[in-house]
């Protein structure tokens, strides 16, 4: 269930911000042909998974805090994908061997780095519940939000305040915040022992 939930958000939020790019209507769907953006996929497991561990009667927190662990080395990966497919390509670099920034490769790395630092956190840090997601948000979109700024793909506002940055910075941006916040109010929550 939660893999319907990521193609859907992912293809939800593609479709939303590149709908120019479909010929009809029936292109909404065809999602092998791809077409999916990660921070919709983020977005709607975000929104999926906390109701469906509450109704199911699973801590939720825990729960979270496992999946913010562990989610930025899917996402390394994923972004592997990215660059082996061509999309979520670089603006023109004109380096001498490289015609555009690898943003694929960027990503990759720094969510790599996120991994590492979160199970670093996870391995020497008593947290309260719901801190490592918390962390995850924050850390995850700054990476997203910074890398953006290398990307050649991203859809911008029109108007020229909301136009500096792309809309999917503007998202990340909202996600980074929601991460603070969230970290400050998980300071109430139930200390973690060892281990989680």
């Amino acid at each position: 269930m939660g893999t319907f939930w990521a193609v859907a958000g992912g293809r939800l939020l593609y479709v939303l911000t590149q709908w120019h790019t479909l010929d009809n209507w029936s292109d909404l769907f065809n999602v092998w042909q791809g077409g999916l953006s990660l921070l919709g996929s983020v977005l709607a497991c975000g929104i999926f998974a906390p109701l469906y561990l509450w109704r199911h009667h699973i801590p939720v927190l825990p729960c979270l805090d496992l999946i913010g662990i562990n989610a930025p080395l899917l996402q390394s990966i994923s972004r592997i994908g990215c660059f082996l497919a061509g999309c979520c390509y670089g603006r023109a670099f004109h380096s001498g061997w490289l015609d555009a920034h690898p943003t694929q490769l960027y990503s990759a790395a720094l969510l790599l780095m996120i991994f590492f630092t979160l199970r670093w956190v996870y391995n020497t840090k008593n947290m309260h519940q719901g801190q490592f997601f918390a962390l995850y948000l924050i850390m995850s979109n700054a990476e997203r939000f910074c890398v953006d700024f290398f990307r050649g793909d991203q859809e911008f506002y029109s108007h020229s305040l909301l136009g500096a940055i792309s809309i999917h910075q503007w998202i990340a941006l909202t996600l980074l915040c929601l991460g603070l916040i969230g970290f400050g109010m998980a300071r109430r929550t139930t200390r973690y022992g060892r281990p989680l």
